[in-house]
């Protein structure tokens, strides 16, 4: 247990602006799971203070933390204090805790006065950050008078959602929670209550230590120790998957795509219960029998048209029970409120994930009697009375029941001819991808139209759907297609089912239409080395700098006759306001003389780059993509006038949402910046993404960028998309795992028909923050150059 504390608040004022792990499709370009710190409020000019007691370790300028201070304290912990407007320590003198750091500032990639302070413990692995990086939030919660409860504790289950979370407390919404001792057996804990997180979860709950003294108890008044989880408060049904649709691990699966018909039997013949969605979670009840793994379902995972193979029987087919309790029957009477029920004919589905309180009479003035789980069915045992409505619930699909059950009272008969009106689900669905723009809105297709194994145009046909066929939509679209279930008896034609597996896109031999090639190096020379990589790529596209060095890209040239070029006029703005005359003079004389090499071989020249964010320029140089707009177009006429013939792209913007003083969300950015993207010869796009931010996420980015943006030229043609940035940024994967990622991207960048070229990033960086991405010497380019 360290004794390490944060003795003092750093900053002037206790106001925390952006909290610890937040905007994650944002960071993932930096490899971050997150934001890497904490943001407080602190103005211009205003005290630094230390939190606790140690030595400086770093007083230095970084491009994105500006003027920073390292402070290394006690048990391996190290705080760092950014955006410095300017340093009061030197490095080696030993401060104690609320010594005077510096002043608050918004020096290095930050728009606005404010402190970001950072936390890291030697060797930590806290929810697997890289860097040692460790969250500041519990540390701080003390000097917010949030303190650890004092006293005497029971331990016991807590729904997650009842609480605001912290790494080790937390603290009970207004409405109070319950604190399930056992599987039936709970306490209310009081609003605003601080409780004690003893970091196990399961199921949507937290296992947390409550002082008896916020619940009112004594010693002698406390529960049994909780052994087990509250009963789920999702109703579930088992049967029969198809295996190869799960990713199996230990006793429970994921459902892969594209999703998993559930079975009452292990084969194909028998009854279709329910179609369960992709990225459910199961648990796996037995080994696998012909091909299909026992397992258990929420039913709130069934996607579309439910079977249940047991129902509560009809009440003209049981006996009510109005005036004496039963406690041994397995049909149960009730009241619930009406609102919460969907109904259908005769039987109805409880509409609410946490479940419904069922009462003995149709009032809340009488006490309730249990709860009937969420997603349940249950039968209707009779008319409406005000809010309430009488049903009949398996005793299974409740729970909290106390005993012995009260007298229920009688309702009314139902209307005559109400039935069984539940639409069954097809016996059977073929997965497979279909061309989106031949899917009707009613999700279904207006002719003939093939079924294929992947999604593109090359993939094999395994099946075709019948013109007005029922599709299934089971995920987003990919590119072009959009992933599809559809009714076996409403295909025509179909493989072997052993044979129609339909697997994840993966590198195979076909024809490219998109170049694939790579960024040269992020400092200004090109060596020898880097060249002879080049060679080994075979790129179909080059990306450099205005500030390469002029020989080397000549040796490029020559070398790579058929190449691509994207020419990136390069300016560090370094926090200045940068008019677009400056950019100019700054720019074109390294501009005309790559020009100048590359001659009539095809190219691009890209007037900067992601200009949404703050080291960029946004936030100085212009306030939102409305001032941009006036930015660009007045610097690419300018640039137009001199080099008449050249051809310039839009800048690839920074993917992802608005950060505080960092970054504008790039569809706003975008759409305030329209006229500009209208007026240039092509469109840049970045592609970011790591562990924490996948592919697939950055790919769905880029087709709703493609969707919103299908700018064409007077010609009536599209006007073409180039990927100039696309890297995987995860500190921790391997070079041959990032080159199998790269080729991925690359294949499915294929059915993005305005795609024309991706440049990946890096060839070489002598820069150490890098090292990560870079391809040279680690294998990257021998793999990627075997496609």
């Amino acid at each position: 247990m360290t004794q390490f504390r944060f003795e003092v608040w750093p900053t002037e004022y206790r106001v925390i602006t952006q909290d610890f792990g937040a905007r994650p499709q944002v960071y993932a370009p930096f490899g971050l799971p997150g934001h890497d710190g904490i943001d407080i409020r602190a103005r211009s000019g205003t005290a630094i203070f230390s939190v606790a007691a140690g030595t400086v370790s770093t007083v230095e300028v970084g491009r994105n933390l500006g003027n920073y201070v390292r402070v290394d304290h006690i048990d391996g912990f190290q705080t760092t204090y950014a955006h410095l407007s300017a340093v009061k320590v030197e490095r080696n003198q030993t401060v104690a805790a609320g010594d005077l750091l510096g002043l608050a500032g918004e020096t290095g990639n930050a728009q606005g006065a404010h402190l970001h302070l950072a936390l890291k413990k030697a060797g930590a692995s806290y929810q697997n950050w890289p860097y040692n990086l460790i969250d500041p939030t519990p540390f701080l919660l003390p000097l917010l008078n949030w303190e650890l409860p004092q006293g005497e504790t029971l331990t016991g289950w807590m729904l997650a959602s009842s609480v605001l979370r912290n790494v080790e407390m937390a603290q009970v919404h207004v409405g109070g929670a319950r604190l399930w001792i056992g599987a039936n057996k709970w306490q209310l804990v009081p609003g605003n209550t601080l409780v004690e997180l003893t970091g196990e979860s399961k199921s949507g709950y937290l296992l947390v230590r409550v002082t008896l003294a916020a619940m009112g108890l004594t010693p002698d008044e406390v529960p049994q120790k909780p052994d087990t989880l509250p009963q789920p408060t999702v109703a579930t049904v088992d049967g029969w998957g198809w295996e190869r649709f799960l990713g199996i691990a230990n006793e429970y699966a994921l459902v892969n795509p594209p999703g998993v018909n559930l079975r009452s039997g292990a084969a194909l013949e028998t009854t279709n219960i329910g179609f369960v969605r992709i990225g459910s979670t199961v648990r796996l009840l037995g080994e696998a029998e012909n091909g299909y793994r026992p397992m258990r379902v929420l039913l709130s995972d069934i996607d579309g048209a439910l079977n249940l193979p047991e129902l509560p029987p009809l009440p003209n087919e049981i006996e009510l029970f109005p005036t004496e309790p039963h406690d041994d029957s397995d049909v149960l009477l009730g009241w619930v409120r009406s609102a919460i029920l969907k109904t259908q004919g005769s039987y109805a589905q409880i509409d609410y994930r946490y479940g419904a309180a069922i009462y003995p009479e149709p009032t809340t003035t009488t006490l309730l009697y249990g709860r009937v789980k969420g997603f349940a069915q249950v039968t209707l045992a009779g008319a409406e009375k005000g809010k309430f409505t009488p049903v009949l619930v398996r005793r299974e699909d409740t729970f909290g029941l106390i005993d012995p059950l009260p007298v229920i009272q009688a309702p009314e008969s139902l209307p005559d001819g109400l039935q069984d009106i539940r639409p069954k689900p097809h016996h059977d669905t073929t997965p497979g991808w279909i061309l989106s723009a031949e899917i009707t809105a009613d999700k279904t297709v207006p002719f003939s139209t093939s079924l294929y194994a992947l999604p593109h145009r090359d993939a094999p046909v395994i099946a075709h759907a019948e013109p007005n066929a029922d599709l299934f939509i089971v995920s987003a679209a990919q590119g072009e297609f959009t992933p599809v279930r559809v009714n076996d008896e409403q295909i025509t034609w179909r493989r072997d089912w052993n044979q129609a597996t339909v697997e994840p896109l993966a590198p195979t031999a076909f024809a490219a239409q998109v170049r694939i090639g790579l960024t040269a190096s992020t400092d200004q020379a090109i060596s020898d080395d880097e060249i002879a990589l080049f060679k080994t790529v075979r790129p179909g596209i080059i990306k450099i700098s205005s500030l390469h060095d002029n020989a080397a890209i000549e040796r490029l040239c020559q070398q790579h006759s058929s190449a691509h070029w994207i020419v990136r006029a390069h300016h560090e703005f370094n926090g200045q306001a940068i008019s677009p005359d400056q950019f100019i003079n700054a720019t074109l004389d390294n501009v005309r003389q790559k020009a100048a090499i590359l001659q009539s071989k095809p190219n691009l020249i890209s007037l900067h780059e992601e200009p949404n964010l703050a080291r960029n320029g946004w936030g100085r140089s212009w306030s939102d993509g409305v001032a941009f707009n006036g930015w660009w177009l007045d610097l690419v006429q300018k640039y137009r006038r001199i080099l008449p013939s050249a051809k310039f792209i839009y800048p690839g913007v920074a993917l992802g949402g608005t950060v505080q003083q960092q970054q504008q969300d790039h569809i706003t950015f975008m759409e305030q910046s329209r006229e500009a993207i209208e007026s240039a010869d092509a469109l840049a796009v970045h592609l970011h993404w790591s562990s924490h931010f996948p592919l697939v996420a950055a790919l769905n980015a880029l087709d709703e960028l493609l969707a919103r943006f299908p700018i064409t030229h007077q010609t009536g043609e599209a006007l073409p998309v180039y990927i100039t940035k696309a890297v995987n940024t995860d500190p921790a994967i391997s070079p041959r795992e990032q080159a199998w990622q790269y080729l991925q991207c690359w294949h499915a960048l294929q059915t993005r028909h305005r795609v024309n070229g991706v440049t990946f990033f890096v060839a070489s960086s002598s820069d150490p923050v890098l090292a990560n991405q870079v391809w040279l010497n680690r294998g990257i380019a021998e793999w990627v150059g075997r496609r």
